[in-house]
């Protein structure tokens, strides 16, 4: 029986070596996958949700991945962030859960609309965290309509919410009704920093963009680059979802302007290639070993980030036409 070493570090910083490791155990023919943990130093919110879609794909293939020699600390935090559940492997929790909601959300799958809300008002919460002096109860102000905290949180929700919806309508194309997102976030308070991972095990960029009429680049970057331009991925089924952020397609292209405006750093990932733009402009495709589905990781500084005003670039872009035309498979 093969057993496999899992990398040092699971994070998205490092998606080439945990993309071949992902690609390496599903490819394990037997049932039982071993995997030697002893060598585990750090996981992050793009890791769990990398580890979680592989034993997805796994346990579809009636196979489990088994874990050894996993250091007790880094055990304790994969089950707080509950990958141990996702995952179907059982671990006897001797901790007490405190409630992070302001640092954190927890490892979870989402494959149902009715629950994409609540997930974008929790990854929004985890965004913003608690600042002092700003009380999310606080009265609203007669003139906006929204307290000071709401003024960033409701942005978030909004565009949160219009990327998740994305992920699984345009996920679900081309044969891959089935297709789910795995999704976790955490602050790390030592360098200001909050990472967001969305990870879809559904049909890709190119799969749900081939036949766009402003697809010159057949390519999996090819979509890639075109999916973060303003309305490219709206939802022209409106039937699938009555709110208003069903059909407005920014989703992406206000990530990225966050992205930019908060020093932070975006890697989109799809079939053969990754995306990574860092705040400034700056831009990095490389090569990974082919992934079914889409691959986002965020990576904001937090203090700046609370300073970006998202309603006013939700307001910019949503004034811009919408392209004529669009065809999706």
């Amino acid at each position: 029986m093969a057993r496999h070493q899992l990398p040092a570090y699971i994070h998205a910083r490092n998606l080439q070596t945990v993309l071949r490791f992902s690609s390496e155990i599903v490819s394990d023919k037997d049932k039982a996958v071993i995997c030697d943990a002893v060598e585990l130093t750090f996981v992050d919110p793009a890791g769990l949700c990398i580890l979680a879609a592989t034993c997805h794909k796994l346990a579809s293939l009636g196979k489990k991945l088994e874990l050894e020699n996993m250091p007790r600390e880094i055990a304790r935090y994969l089950a707080r962030m509950d990958l141990f559940k996702a995952c179907g492997i059982r671990y006897d929790e001797n901790f007490v859960r405190h409630n992070r909601a302001g640092d954190l959300v927890e490892l979870c799958m989402l494959d149902k609309r009715a629950n994409i809300d609540d997930c974008a008002a929790r990854m929004a919460h985890a965004l913003v965290g608690s600042i002092p002096g700003l009380d999310p109860r606080a009265k609203l102000d007669e003139m906006t309509g929204f307290s000071p905290y709401n003024l960033l949180y409701v942005p978030l929700v909004y565009i949160l919410n219009e990327f998740l919806e994305n992920a699984l309508t345009h996920g679900r194309r081309g044969g891959f009704k089935d297709a789910v997102a795995w999704i976790a976030a955490q602050y790390y308070a030592a360098k200001d920093r909050i990472c967001l991972a969305v990870i879809d095990d559904g049909c890709g960029f190119l799969g749900s963009l081939r036949k766009h009429q402003d697809l010159h680049d057949k390519t999996h970057l090819g979509a890639t680059r075109l999916a973060l331009l303003p309305r490219v991925t709206c939802n022209p089924d409106l039937e699938l979802r009555s709110s208003e952020t069903a059909n407005q397609g920014i989703g992406l292209t206000i990530i990225k302007e966050m992205t930019n405006r908060s020093r932070g750093v975006i890697r989109m990932g799809s079939g053969d290639h990754v995306l990574e733009l860092s705040g400034g402009g700056a831009e990095r495709p490389y090569r990974i070993t082919d992934w079914q589905g889409v691959i986002l990781a965020l990576e904001f500084k937090r203090d700046l980030l609370r300073q970006v005003n998202v309603h006013q670039v939700i307001k910019a872009l949503r004034d811009l036409p919408s392209p004529q035309g669009l065809r999706f498979e």
